[in-house]
């Protein structure tokens, strides 16, 4: 039986998708879950079966295949570590460049374990919390909130008290529910301002420009089945 790597079946698939779905694919590919109906919430945890930097390396190999420079292209903007379907759209979203249809964001590191000050620490009860998204050297954190996981009282009480817990370690921290990210303005308006967070300066006339292109995008990934 012949069966494909995961950075073979990422080749392959640059046979056939365009660049933001290859970016998408990576994030998946390279994640600590794995799409699993008879889990609660639709998914569980596994080791990434593989990593950037492997696909990347597997690529450097490859001179003679079906668009290899669209995949050596996508997976400079792919991430690994991602916990969630969602947080992977988002990471792409986040990471791809204006003219493909993306935010052209500086790259976070996904589920990272930020160390918190001592007041924090103090706040919080530990010296540590693991953010879905954060860019470090800026002290910004993404929080996806899924309504699954996140809508009890406790739960709630509990998302606040890691907040606050960042915020005084000096973190900024932008939160978004999934009811939050339902349409294209919203997001739109999500990563515009965690763009602002970053101290990135954002040309209107850019925004503009690729407007048609990034409301695609965004359907594409975000909202598959209304295309």
């Amino acid at each position: 039986i012949f069966i494909s790597s995961p950075e073979l079946c990422f080749l392959q698939a640059a046979a056939e998708l365009p660049i933001h779905k290859l970016v998408q694919l990576a994030n998946n590919l390279c994640a600590m879950y794995v799409l699993d109906s008879y889990e609660d919430y639709g998914q569980r945890r596994r080791e990434p079966i593989t990593y950037v930097d492997d696909i990347r390396k597997y690529l450097q190999g490859i001179h003679r295949f079906l668009n290899i420079q669209n995949a050596k292209v996508a997976i400079r903007y792919a991430l690994d570590d991602s916990n969630s379907p969602m947080e992977s759209n988002l990471a792409t979203l986040g990471m791809l460049p204006w003219r493909y249809g993306g935010y052209n964001l500086k790259a976070p590191k996904l589920n990272l374990d930020v160390s918190l000050s001592e007041t924090g620490a103090e706040h919080l009860g530990r010296g540590t919390v693991c953010c879905d998204m954060v860019w470090v050297d800026e002290k910004v954190v993404l929080e996806y909130d899924s309504n699954l996981a996140h809508l009890s009282p406790d739960q709630h009480a509990k998302d606040k008290k890691r907040i606050t817990a960042l915020s005084l370690s000096g973190y900024q921290v932008i939160s978004v529910t999934a009811n939050e990210v339902r349409s294209f303005r919203a997001i739109e308006e999500l990563f515009l301002r965690v763009r602002k967070a970053l101290g990135m300066k954002t040309d209107p006339e850019r925004v503009e420009t690729n407007f048609e292109q990034r409301y695609d995008v965004v359907h594409d990934i975000m909202f598959p089945k209304s295309r």
